[in-house]
């Protein structure tokens, strides 16, 4: 067995009781559909006047009982009272079946439903837990592909795959046993037919897997290529580029459909061929039936014709279970896609068991060394950095800032080296309680399409009237008046309902209300302009000014809010000290000043 059927199957034997019941009713829902079917041959011997119970019941001892029943209530009379009972038979036989039928869809949705709920969650779980490298090298749509639409072929394989299949194997089993009762030796002939149709489905199959793959890929570059297209709308507008987006998602489309296509012409030929057999088959079954009818006389034509209905009858499940096993191959598939975001690596960063009480004296990077994608980003790193000090970190793109201070929040661990947080190693600290006391403003603030007031306090409790002061402190009063339903106003997709500066305003307010005992800014003044960087400025020189402040900037104005300035370049600390210093001893620190871009 597979991990992608091990995979599926785990899920199944959470439900196993419910699932075991679900089989119970597809047996008795298969016996009904036999039962309704032998019941033919009772109607055909009324109807055309012969007497006595079938003799295909009647030589079977363990038949006995429904031999009696069928003399008793349809045999002992005759004419128009004896089609009237059979006919009462017929509707009870077939509202048992209604009822079962009823049952079966509606626990067959649940397991698929059920399925598809838990995988979804522990897909979605296990993503919460993925080092951010994951993030870098998976494209947001193709994650998104492979959770939903992956997903959701997976519930299909349930649905459509395993519960069909099971059903259709006891139909086949109830047909296959009604023909051997009227007529073995028919009924032997008729088994040869299915290892041709082993050996058709097995070549087929393998053909299917491969295919199903191949359009499962191309619909995750679709995704993402449609993902980046709308995450990037203005960067595509404003250098009139739509021409050229539209080719390269008409060229993504085609692929998709080319792959589609191939899929349909390998699982679209399985239909046609089994009529072509069921044809020459059935032309078999009547030469030999005419035999025993006329020559031997050892078969009834009411047997024959029921013998003909259960043989037909079994073409049915056989295209079922064929199509059942498409879906499955589809799921498989699906299953593997899943499964390589599901068993990607889990980052360690929760391994730590020490609990963070708070930031009391200093952190310090000891020969901390980063490689990503076999690139070196940090080469040795030493810095530290004492509580209370506000050190902003300056130098070209590349330099190593964002994962120098990525590092520091746990989103990577240093592959040499160590960070020590007041003399404790960080790997050895709780990441959660870590986490609790230091404060993120990135340079694109993300806002949830929730409410203004989730956003701002993100999960923190917090009183009312505290939360009031704090607004007013900011000066995020009049913004707030001037939304339709106030705090309570949905933020939209990234927060398209407020500016730029003013999302920038929301991150800075929940980083404020987490209270940190560190925080770390990347270019926190990017999205404001003159007027709301001087009021930015002020508002954290006075709110954040007991705190530990880490700052990535790209402007000496965000800069010169530090004392203390850490140069990189490289992956290396080129220069370390203030302004005054550095501006005298270090050549790069004048030339990013001068290009007024740091």
């Amino acid at each position: 067995m597979g991990k992608e059927s091990k995979f599926l199957l785990s899920y199944l034997l959470k439900e196993k009781f419910n699932f075991i019941a679900l089989l119970i009713i597809l047996l008795l829902r298969s016996l009904s559909e036999g039962i309704t079917l032998g019941a033919l041959s009772p109607l055909l011997r009324v109807l055309f006047g012969i007497g006595g119970v079938p003799d295909f019941i009647m030589k079977y001892s363990f038949l006995k009982p429904l031999s009696k029943f069928l003399y008793k209530f349809v045999f002992l009379y005759s004419g128009f009272d004896a089609i009237k009972r059979i006919s009462f038979l017929v509707i009870f036989i077939y509202l048992i079946r209604f009822f079962l039928m009823y049952l079966d869809n509606i626990m067959n949705f649940y397991f698929g439903e059920k399925i598809l709920k838990d995988i979804r969650m522990d897909v979605f779980s296990g993503l919460l837990r993925k080092p951010l490298s994951f993030f870098k090298e998976k494209g947001s749509g193709d994650i998104i592909a492979r959770f939903v639409n992956d997903a959701n072929y997976l519930r299909e394989g349930y649905i459509n795959g395993i519960a069909v299949f099971f059903r259709e194997i006891f139909l086949l089993i109830v047909y296959l046993s009604l023909s051997l009762i009227i007529s073995w030796k028919l009924t032997i002939i008729s088994i040869f037919i299915f290892p041709l149709l082993a050996i058709f489905f097995y070549f087929i199959n393998l053909k299917i897997r491969k295919r199903s793959k191949r359009l499962q890929d191309n619909f995750g570059i679709v995704t993402q290529n449609l993902s980046e297209v709308i995450s990037g709308i203005k960067i595509v507008k404003g250098f009139s580029k739509e021409d050229k987006e539209r080719e390269k998602f008409e060229k993504n489309l085609r692929k998709y459909f080319s792959s589609t296509m191939r899929y349909i012409y390998v699982s679209g030929v399985s239909s046609p061929s089994i009529e072509i057999l069921t044809a020459v088959v059935g032309v078999i079954f009547l030469l030999i039936g005419g035999r025993l009818i006329f020559i031997e006389k050892t078969l009834s034509a009411d047997q024959f014709l029921v013998f003909i209905a259960s043989i037909a009858s079994i073409m049915g499940p056989l295209k079922s279970i064929f199509w059942a096993n498409s879906y499955l191959q589809q799921s498989i598939t699906a299953t593997s896609r899943l499964l390589e975001i599901y068993e990607e690596k889990i980052t360690d960063e929760y391994k730590g068991k020490i609990k963070f009480e708070g930031f009391k004296r200093d952190i310090v990077f000891k020969n901390v060394h980063f490689s990503y994608n076999d690139k070196e980003v940090l080469k040795g790193i030493n810095i530290k950095i004492k509580k209370g000090e506000w050190i902003a970190l300056i130098g070209p793109s590349g330099a190593g800032k964002s994962t120098l201070l990525d590092i520091l929040a746990k989103f990577y661990l240093p592959e040499k080296g160590k960070v020590l947080i007041d003399g404790v190693e960080l790997n050895d600290i709780e990441t959660t309680s870590f986490r609790e006391k230091i404060a993120i403003i990135p340079q694109e603030s993300f806002l949830f399409n929730d409410t203004l007031l989730n956003n701002l306090i993100y999960g923190k409790e917090i009183d009312e009237e505290e939360l009031k002061l704090s607004l007013d402190r900011f000066g995020f009063e009049g913004i707030i008046k001037n939304l339709r339903r106030k705090i309570t106003t949905m933020m939209g997709e990234r927060g398209s309902m407020l500016s730029g500066g003013e999302k920038q305003m929301v991150s800075i307010i929940r980083a404020f209300l987490k209270d940190p005992d560190i925080i770390i800014m990347d270019e926190p003044t990017s999205s404001l302009d003159a007027l709301s960087e001087k009021k930015f400025k002020n508002i954290i020189t006075e709110i954040f000014k007991e705190k530990t402040l880490l700052i990535i900037a790209h402007r000496p104005s965000t800069a010169f809010i530090a004392k203390r300035v850490i140069v990189m370049n490289e992956g290396r600390i080129v220069c370390d000290g203030n302004h005054k210093e550095l501006y005298k001893k270090c050549k790069l620190y004048r030339e990013l000043i001068k290009q007024d871009t740091i």
